[in-house]
């Protein structure tokens, strides 16, 4: 038996803890495998939550978030990073300390402000500093239209309202923006906005709604980047996936459906 020694495309989340599994660090490990990554993690905050919504958040302290980055960039290489949920502003400094002096080569950022239940899962004096401090440090930024609303101060409606902000977006963080339409009332529509050019996804829409898939489709991008592809591809795949795994999403709990992460092992 020999050891293969073949580069494994390496992927991080930063993200809080959802004992569901449905989001979070366990979500983004079953998404970065699905694409064959390896996944590594670091817990921001532990939540209490089930299928229907978010009870509670309890941030870790930064100076364990800071350790647990720091062990781990200096024993592995890692290709992308996925940052989901950050909870306090002690860690907001963490992360923008470890992008400055890390400087991986793609870092997705989902900029979570509230659960789908509307919990928080930003504390508000920490919303400026991720607008003015980590945002310019991101490779891509991967709003909700509620998120989007909230960061430019403006309703989004329709598709023309979220190139408006997509620019808006742009033009104080110089990253990449996709803001997430599956919250229109017409079918989803995903707008991806690298500073000089639109580019739309069609999906269409399930008849029923699952937990996570937000953080499934920033993770899934993260992961496409890891593997070498372009951001346009990337998306594509992101999306193609969170298609699929909606698809075969079953009920678990009570509350919302959850993805089927590994859909095409079904008929193995």
């Amino acid at each position: 038996m020999s050891l293969k020694n073949c580069k494994q495309p390496v992927a991080l989340t930063i993200a809080g803890f959802d004992p569901t599994s449905g989001a979070g660090i366990t979500s983004d490990l079953k998404t970065f495998a699905a694409f064959n990554c390896y996944g590594l993690s670091v817990i921001t905050s532990i939540t209490v939550q089930d299928t229907s919504k978010v009870y509670s958040s309890n941030p870790l302290s930064a100076d364990l978030v800071k350790q647990q980055l720091e062990t781990l960039a200096k024993d592995t290489n890692i290709d992308a990073i996925k940052i989901g949920m950050l909870d306090s502003e002690e860690i907001v400094f963490v992360i923008i300390d470890f992008l400055k002096s890390y400087k991986p080569r793609f870092t997705v950022l989902d900029p979570l402000l509230y659960s789908t239940s509307s919990y928080p899962l930003l504390n508000s004096n920490a919303i400026e500093t991720v607008i003015n401090k980590l945002f310019p440090l991101v490779t891509l930024l991967t709003p909700n239209l509620t998120e989007a609303s909230i960061l430019v101060k403006e309703e989004i409606l329709d598709l023309e309202q979220m190139k408006i902000a997509a620019k808006k977006l742009y033009n104080f963080s110089h990253s990449a923006i996709l803001i997430k339409g599956g919250h229109l009332t017409q079918d989803p529509i995903d707008l991806l906005y690298d500073g000089s050019s639109y580019k739309t996804f069609f999906a269409p829409r399930e008849p029923y709604l699952a937990h996570g898939t937000g953080c499934a489709l920033s993770s899934a991008i993260t992961a496409g980047l890891a593997c070498g592809n372009d951001l346009i591809k990337s998306v594509e795949k992101a999306k193609n996936f969170i298609t699929e795994a909606l698809k075969a999403s079953r009920k678990i709990g009570k509350g919302r459906n959850l993805l089927n992460h590994f859909y095409f092992l079904e008929n193995n």
